[in-house]
């Protein structure tokens, strides 16, 4: 028996090491064992384990899965618990499992000791410039401090002084007349422009994101709830309708865990994310999906922002919805979160309680693929505008291209005959031209034939002289010689 118990006295010892130690007296190590020991009897150690849910099993393992456990841890847990209920494994887990093995957001986060934080207290305000290279700024978001010294008593804004700060406030921020000086608005640091980025990205003009981080005091979480409050339009319920009925939180947060369940098996791990306040309380989720927008080559990735912070009432009202597109400005994802806000409400009003995230994202990419293909179509119809009316200006430019062709063939036809003309003309001149020659050359002909006819008949008469002549020598030379 006292070996049985000393056994049993190490299992315990063993099971309790890796809680927060804890110091007491043998005595009442003893009497703490006995009482566990007894609890045991009484429990019924030795009777069979009752059977799990299955379904209970699933949903415990995924939820804590997702807060960072491993799979061996959860079933270990649940295996020791006896139980599925995610709150109590969780606590059997933070309770038995070493720090080094915790998740991230489960280790303690080391306090720095007291005499720390009053050595770095200080008297002087804060709205004083810091001496040295590296002193921070005080944020741009941040009202006004009051400095509270110990042993001072509880400060009360005197309504009188709130209202002269306020008006001296104002009239410092506001632009003075005309050839004044205008009042300087302190400029954001690194860190409060990144605050700022974060915002401007889901499509929210630069003034009113400054706007809401200044009533939030930097809180970028509440500044985007802010935000997403103003996307619902004036005339609509919204996600906090006046005098609606309240619901149990734990009934509300197992509708939205089955919810996300669902949403991460159909979309996928990569297109899926849960957004988290803190360890085990999960604000809403983001879906991503890829449509083809309007005025955009190929398909372009949307992220649906979700968010049901509480009062919100999600599934029984609307939640909070905000759509981001990279392809769009922000105007335009602005209209299309609207358009998905009041289509939310209307599910709500025609079957409260009911899941709609999945429809609601079909929903979003059918009518943004249905603006798409109208803006393709609208803008096939003006194409074809375009190229009926090039065709007809083409027809009237072929027409007068053929009208100024006729002309110039007409010109060109009256050119030849004109040439035809003028050649014929200067055939018949050419032979005129010849004709005179050939009768000029035949008068010089004519005249050389008569004068050599007078030649001949002046020789012709030369000879008849000398004949006479040469007969009448010989009648003299015949008279003599007788």
């Amino acid at each position: 028996a006292r070996q049985a118990f000393k056994e049993e006295k190490e299992e315990v010892d063993k099971d309790l090491q890796h809680v927060g130690a804890v110091a007491m007296e043998s005595v009442h190590h003893d009497l703490l064992f006995g009482l566990i020991q007894d609890h045991k009897d009484e429990v019924g150690e030795d009777e069979a384990p009752a059977e799990l849910d299955a379904e209970e099993v699933g949903k415990t393992e995924r939820r804590l899965q997702k807060m960072g456990f491993t799979p061996k841890q959860v079933k270990d847990a649940m295996d020791e618990a006896q139980t599925a209920d995610p709150n109590a494994v969780l606590d059997h887990l933070v309770l038995h499992t070493p720090e080094e093995l915790l998740p991230n957001a489960f280790k303690e986060r080391k306090q720095p000791p007291p005499e720390e934080v009053l050595k770095a207290s200080t008297r002087q305000p804060l709205t004083q410039p810091q001496q040295g290279a590296g002193a921070r700024a005080p944020s741009a978001f941040l009202p006004q401090p009051v400095i509270m010294h110990p042993g001072t008593k509880e400060w009360k804004a005197d309504p009188a002084e709130v209202a002269r700060e306020e008006a001296a406030r104002a009239a410092q921020a506001a632009p003075q007349a005309k050839g004044g000086v205008v009042g300087v608005v302190k400029p954001l640091n690194s860190a409060e422009e990144k605050k700022v980025g974060k915002l401007v990205a889901w499509g929210f003009d630069r003034a009113t994101c400054i706007a809401a981080l200044k009533h939030t005091v930097g809180d970028v979480d509440k500044a985007v709830l802010r935000l997403l409050a103003g996307v619902y339009p004036s005339h609509l319920k919204g996600p906090v309708p006046e005098g609606a009925e309240e619901h149990d939180e734990e009934e509300l947060e197992e509708l939205r865990f089955d919810e996300r369940t669902a949403l991460e098996s159909i979309f996928g791990e990569e297109n899926f994310r849960e957004l988290w306040q803190q360890v085990g309380e999960v604000l809403g989720c983001e879906v991503t999906i890829e449509v083809q927008v309007a005025n955009v080559r190929g398909k372009s990735k949307m992220t649906v922002l979700v968010r049901y912070d509480p009062p919100c009432q999600y599934p029984f009202s609307p939640p909070y919805l905000l759509v981001r597109c990279e392809a769009l400005p922000g105007a335009q994802t602005l209209k299309i979160s609207r358009a998905l806000c009041q289509k939310a409400e209307v599910m709500v009003n025609g079957k409260p309680g009911e899941p709609m995230l999945y429809d609601l994202v079909e929903w979003l990419r059918t009518t943004v693929e249905k603006e798409a293909a109208a803006a393709k179509e609208k803008e096939r119809e003006k194409k074809a505008a375009a190229d009926r009316a090039a065709a007809a200006e083409a027809k009237k430019g072929q027409a007068q291209v053929k009208s100024k062709l006729d002309a110039v063939e007409e010109f060109a036809a009256k050119k030849v005959s004109r040439d035809a003309f003028a050649a014929q003309a200067e055939r018949t001149t050419a032979r005129l031209s010849k004709q005179e020659t050939l009768e000029k050359q035949l008068e010089e002909a004519r005249q050389k034939a008569m004068q050599a006819r007078a030649v001949e008949k002046e020789r012709e008469e030369r000879g008849e002289r000398g004949t006479v002549r040469v007969q009448r020598a010989r009648a003299c030379l015949g008279s003599q010689c007788r």
